[in-house]
């Protein structure tokens, strides 16, 4: 009878919202509505342990903003990559449309025998192996021979954020934002059968220099193609270890199989690949070491690493793919850039730079509290109201079209791209995404200027005991609501 009574509550809850919706695309649905309708949708069974956080704001004709529907608005969530819009719309308010990393390298002569010379790390999240196979030729080009000892400085920003899990940063979405990154600080390795039943198993990082200086564990061992595996292939990291361990059996004849991890020891990385392309090119090496980069003030300036992208590429990747890497970068350089006396530490004043710049901007700094530039730790407390107002107040400034052009579309870009699709959401939302185990989360626009006000929304959810999509869906109900909200007479 129980399970009966509970089936019928499901029909008829989802009878409720699919009427609700009905209306709404044929009438529009005003605020009022709206309150019972989205009370619908969180009443659903499967929310019934979910913490919901709920601010939608409807724009007026002096660009001001009224509150239509608000539930748990002010408390404090963890917002997962939502925290990513606290942390990228004041760097891109600070440091501008042109902003481009620079990477430089220094020596204390200028001559093709360089005695001390010095890599600078600036926190470039854009590098790429070939970009330091380009440069290293055009030292070689340049006429450099030898270099004495090369320095490689990876201490302009600081380590991780302590509060992020072993589990995330192992993994190539919880790659550490130092000074000198290199491919994002990830490794991919594929890994075959032996040719021959016991041989060890080959692996490949696909390039060169990767294969010469990643540390590789090999214990796995190549069965026949009919043979009984007794131990799975396991591709891993061991706890306080930056070495890749392979373990099991692989059957002869199985195709490649991939993995893709963080580089526990990026800077090490990056050091191993530079000097890999120097004897590549035969310039002589003396001997190279890892540490701040002293008295370089009189050296002359050599070269260096140039990003091939403008902030404006680099800032609408970051929030379209929601990554957390570039993020964390962001969240740095301002901090390196904003009145940072004395090189304080690159985090904390960047923390400090957020929120001085959105306080000056108007929005109330006490509706926020981060921890990191990404959302990845579970510290970051993050109010609805927060985020609607910081996104409310980059559409009041002169580069606010750029700004909402960086964050995904409903069913055709990015983190939305397969979300929305086929709904009147699908091309007139533009939000950031936010997922991690227990949190969901959404908050941008509804432009439907045609015909309606502009909506600015935020919607976080926290506790979930269900899969991701489950609360998802919910998300994406209310937003499809939203979509036809129309004033109240």
């Amino acid at each position: 009878f129980i399970l009966r009574f509970e089936s019928m509550r499901v029909l008829v809850l989802l009878f409720i919202s699919l009427f609700v919706f009905s209306v709404a695309c044929q009438n529009g649905i005003t605020a009022t509505q709206l309150a019972s309708a989205i009370e619908d949708i969180i009443a659903q069974p499967q929310f019934d342990r979910m913490e919901w956080g709920i601010l939608v704001e409807q724009e007026l004709p002096d660009s001001s903003y009224q509150t239509v529907y608000s539930l748990n608005a002010d408390q404090y969530f963890t917002p997962a990559s939502n925290n990513k819009v606290i942390t990228t719309a004041p760097a891109y308010l600070y440091l501008g449309d042109d902003f481009k990393y620079s990477t430089p390298f220094v020596a204390s002569s200028s001559s093709g025998k360089l005695n001390n010379a010095c890599i600078i790390g600036r926190g470039d999240p854009s590098i790429e192996i070939s970009q330091i196979q380009s440069f290293v030729n055009s030292l070689h080009r340049s006429g450099v021979e030898s270099i004495g000892t090369l320095t490689f400085d990876d201490s302009y920003f600081p380590s991780f954020p302590p509060a992020w899990e072993w589990e995330d940063v192992q993994d190539y979405y919880g790659a550490q934002p130092n000074s000198l990154i290199l491919s994002q600080n990830a490794v991919s390795i594929s890994v075959s059968p032996g040719d021959s039943v016991g041989a060890p198993l080959v692996f490949d990082f696909g390039n060169d220099a990767d294969n010469a200086c990643m540390m590789v564990v090999n214990n796995g061992v190549t069965i026949s193609q009919s043979g009984t595996i007794t131990e799975p292939l396991r591709v891993f990291y061991r706890l306080g270890d930056a070495r890749i361990y392979i373990e099991g059996q692989y059957e002869m004849g199985r195709t490649p199989e991939s993995f893709t991890f963080a580089a526990l020891q990026p800077a090490d990385r990056f050091g191993c690949v530079f000097n890999y392309y120097l004897d590549q090119k035969n310039i002589t090496l003396k001997d190279s070491a890892f540490g701040r980069c002293h008295n370089t003030s009189t050296w002359a300036t050599i070269g260096s690493i140039d990003s091939e992208y403008s902030l404006i590429d680099t800032m609408n990747y970051t929030l379209q793919q929601s990554d957390n890497l570039f993020a964390e970068c962001f969240l740095r350089t301002l901090g390196a850039y904003y009145k940072n006396p004395n090189n304080a530490n690159a985090e904390q004043n960047g923390f400090t730079a957020v929120r001085n710049i959105l306080q000056e901007n108007g929005v109330d700094v006490s509706t926020f509290v981060q921890d990191d530039g990404s959302g990845l730790s579970r510290h970051n407390l993050v109010s609805p109201r927060a985020m609607a107002d910081v996104l409310e107040m980059m559409g009041n400034t002169p580069n606010g079209d750029t700004y909402r052009s960086f964050l995904p579309v409903a069913g055709e870009s990015g983190t939305l791209s397969s979300r929305f699709q086929g709904t009147p959401a699908q091309g007139i939302v533009e939000a950031k995404t936010g997922t991690m185990s227990g949190v969901s989360s959404l908050s941008g626009y509804v432009d439907a200027s045609d015909v309606y006000p502009q909506i600015v929304f935020s919607i976080i959810t926290n506790f979930s005991n269900q899969s991701a999509s489950v609360a998802r869906s919910g998300i994406d109900d209310i937003v499809v609501l939203l979509t036809q909200l129309i004033p109240d007479n």
